[in-house]
């Protein structure tokens, strides 16, 4: 015991890296029961940004096609 102390006196800390800290967070996520929970509202978040973006491009689309045919008109 006599040497643990000695090592924690001396021992010069250094503050958690991010890689350290991100790894440590992960592995406890990884092995959560919160996983199930996190992965369904990535899956519905992933779902819900295509919808939008495939919404964006039909809208832009549409205001393609009206500036050719407004164009063609003038």
């Amino acid at each position: 015991m006599l040497c643990v102390k000695e090592v924690r006196d001396y021992a010069v800390m250094e503050p958690a890296s991010d890689e350290l800290l991100f790894s440590e967070i992960y592995h406890s996520l990884i092995h959560s029961q919160s996983l199930d929970t996190l992965l369904g509202v990535e899956d519905k978040y992933a779902a819900d940004m295509h919808r939008l973006l495939d919404e964006r491009d039909r809208n832009i689309a549409t205001i393609d096609s009206r500036s050719v045919r407004m164009s063609f008109f003038a």
